[in-house]
């Protein structure tokens, strides 16, 4: 149980200088495209003992045995905002130091919700990171830290917005791999996508995107614990007396509000409030603060009339917007396994249920539910909530993809 629960500690907090070779240099192009590369920068190394001794205190050296030493940089690279507007966003590369022309498997990851720039990827590099600890197993562990935090810190997170999200990963999986060839890092021709909670969203959209509107072969993907009904799980607010994580809902409402100008705000929530959604979505606020200031139930400090409006239907803006961001009705290629713990209360079941069944419809040939419960023979957890199914998933990942993965 210890092993458990540092462990969970560990997966929770990664979900959620010195330049290298041509990493120093600038773009200067006035005609900027996505996914162009802008600058690489060395963060950090950690060496094999400092990944053994990572692995000891999480407990997981009963199942996790470091190969290699890691060094992880921060890429810049362009991007797009939800209004279409290029701009410069970060992520990391966390790279197995192997033998030379030795090649690696990439692994798209996603992290989860997160309100603080001190909690992106490219902010939280230590050897216990997610990526650091895939990483030393033999993967190339690429992670966006998304519009709004990172080098893009002073926009807005298009939080659960599927066209940004998307293209915050994709653009730099193509930036990323000019900045691997111009250093002489070598890649195998597998990709592997996950994420977990808005993580999970995250990479079931970079997946769509990537099969759809590029033609990309992914090896397999496993979106873990993600909201893909978005308005489906948005309808269900106004019978909650409990929310989880409220702050999830809230920044889905000030998500709306700032991509789409409408006003959201000021119709949902209540005037004492109001001031928690002008200053604490700033970057430098967590999601403990602001849960505690709003409270576990939404009708303190969301209007009746609101939540009125989605449940007899007059609402034309939470849902119709919700629905827009939906990513559950399309046909996967590619192996996808939805992750996902029965007991979760943050982004309910039936987010999973409802995507095999539609992709089933759509005849993907290879869809399947993961429960988080039996994901990893000999390892129990109780209940399946979202905070506890963390460890299992990312031991899930690790040995599912081991099973596919070459040049480890």
């Amino acid at each position: 149980m210890k092993y458990i629960n540092s462990l969970i500690i560990i997966i929770i907090i990664g979900l959620g200088l010195i330049s290298c070779g041509s990493g120093g240099s600038t773009e200067k192009s006035n005609t900027a495209q996505r996914g162009e590369f802008v600058s690489g920068q060395k963060l950090v190394s950690h060496s094999l003992k400092d990944m053994q001794s990572s692995i000891n205190k999480s407990g997981g050296e009963r199942f996790l045995i470091p190969k290699y030493p890691v060094d992880i940089y921060k890429i810049t690279y362009k991007t797009i905002t939800p209004h279409d507007k290029i701009i410069n966003a970060s992520g990391i590369v966390a790279v197995p130091k192997k033998a030379t022309n030795a090649l690696s498997p990439r692994v798209a990851y996603h992290h989860g919700t997160i309100l603080s720039n001190k909690e992106a990827p490219s902010s939280n590099v230590s050897a216990s990171a997610p990526e650091a600890i895939a990483a030393t197993l033999g993967y190339i562990m690429i992670s966006p830290d998304y519009v709004g935090y990172g080098a893009s810190a002073k926009q807005p997170h298009p939080y659960l917005h599927e066209k940004t999200l998307a293209a915050a990963s994709v653009d730099l999986l193509t930036a990323s791999k000019q900045w691997m060839k111009d250093n002489k890092i070598k890649i195998n021709k597998q990709l592997f996508i996950t994420g977990y909670s808005e993580g999970g969203y995250a990479a079931l959209a970079t997946q769509k995107s990537l099969e759809g509107d590029f033609n990309t072969t992914i090896t397999a993907a496993v979106p873990a614990e993600g909201p893909y009904d978005v308005s489906g799980t948005g309808a269900l607010l106004p019978t909650i007396t409990h929310l989880a994580y409220p702050v999830s809902v809230a920044y889905m409402i000030k998500n709306i509000d700032s991509i789409y100008a409408n006003g959201i705000v000021k119709e949902a929530i209540k005037p004492a409030f109001i001031p928690i959604f002008d200053r604490y979505f700033d970057g430098t606020h967590t999601a403990a603060e602001i849960n505690k200031l709003l409270g576990n139930d939404p009708k303190t400090w969301i209007k009746q009339s609101f939540l009125d409006g989605i449940t007899n239907g007059s609402n034309k803006t939470f849902i119709p917007i919700m629905k827009e961001n939906n990513i559950y009705d399309w046909k996967p290629k590619a192996p996808t396994r939805l992750f996902h713990g029965k007991d979760d209360q943050v982004v309910p079941y039936s987010n999973a249920s409802l995507a095999l069944k539609k992709m089933t419809a759509n005849k993907a040939p290879d869809v399947k539910i993961i429960n988080c419960s039996s994901a990893i023979p000999g390892l129990t957890i109780t209940p399946t909530s979202h905070a506890k199914c963390a460890t299992p998933y990312f031991f899930y990942i690790i040995f599912y993809f081991a099973g596919k993965a070459k040049n480890l």
